[in-house]
């Protein structure tokens, strides 16, 4: 469903790559990638692994306009979860209470739409806390942002004055203030009085903090060996204290391999970590001929 069509997916394009592992916690509204070994599917209580490709085109003929008498219209649920990938280019970084609120207010003051820029939560596996990214989806940028920043006094003003003098006077929120479609899902949540007490809470200064410099990933692999000693890893609270490091690691950006006692003495298990561990240093080509020449599992055993 898009624009009003229907379309039907009808050619996948898919990377030649191994399908990935991700860590999806739908209450906490996180995702994190996990690796791409079908046995790393160790995960919190709430969370689901979910194995996934990179599609790079999708072929959608047509299929119909979609009418008012269209029965599933609006009960097509949909959720975006993100996270970051510890690169950028660098930045500013400015201090303003926690929050920022002024996304639909900057339509009325700046030459723009409201799908010119998004938001994005990106949550944490296991906690209720997330960070909201207000981002320009044009490639190089439109220059939005920055004229919000430079205009960031008229935007708290503005916000305040639009949450003030809804035109339904609503008691929470309603389509004249805070509700449109791109929160759906959250509307029942919405308070334009909550909304006008932490603009007037933080205030309309906005203050430079410090440069942002520019980062790219910091990559490293961790491997783990699980036994099942009672004493260990076999300890419910040991594997708990485990998990959350594991969950930490990934968080960093690193890459963590389980392997597990029983797998040690597998060569099957084996070939798929060394895989694994092979396309992380070597890249997909070597990391075959490593799985296929198992000579080193053989000298493992002497």
């Amino acid at each position: 469903y898009a624009n009003g069509h229907r379309f039907l997916p009808r050619y996948f394009h898919l990377e030649p790559v191994d399908p990935v592992l991700f860590q999806v916690d739908t209450a906490n509204e996180s995702v994190s990638e996990i690796g791409t070994s079908p046995d790393n599917t160790a995960t919190p209580l709430g969370a689901s692994a979910l194995r996934a490709v990179p599609v790079c085109d999708v072929d959608l003929p047509h299929q119909s306009i979609i009418s008012d008498e269209e029965e599933y219209r609006f009960q097509m649920g949909v959720a975006i979860y993100g996270y970051e990938q510890a690169r950028h280019s660098g930045g500013k970084a400015y201090q303003w209470g926690t929050r920022i609120l002024t996304h639909r207010t900057a339509v009325h003051l700046l030459d723009m739409e409201m799908e010119d820029l998004q938001l994005l939560c990106i949550g944490s596996p296991g906690q209720a806390q997330v960070n909201v990214l207000l981002y320009d989806p044009m490639p190089g940028g439109s220059g939005l942002l920055e004229q919000i920043i430079a205009r960031w006094q008229e935007i708290i003003s503005a916000a305040i004055a639009f949450v003030e003098e809804c035109a339904e006077q609503c008691e929470r929120s309603c389509i004249d203030c805070l509700q449109h479609f791109r929160n759906a899902f959250y509307h029942r949540y919405l308070n334009r009085y909550r909304v006008h007490e932490c603009l007037q809470e933080y205030g309309s200064i906005l203050n430079f903090s410090h440069d942002i410099p520019s980062a790219m990933a910091k990559e490293g692999i961790c491997i783990y060996l699980d036994g099942m000693n009672r004493h260990i890893h076999g300890n419910p609270a040991t594997a708990h204290k485990d998990r959350q490091i594991r969950e930490e690691l990934r968080s960093r950006n690193y890459e963590v391999i389980e392997i597990t006692l029983a797998q040690l003495t597998d060569v099957e298990s084996m070939k798929r970590h060394f895989f694994r561990l092979g396309r992380l240093l070597c890249g997909k080509s070597k990391a075959e001929e490593i799985a296929e020449d198992t000579r080193w599992y053989v000298l493992g055993k002497k």
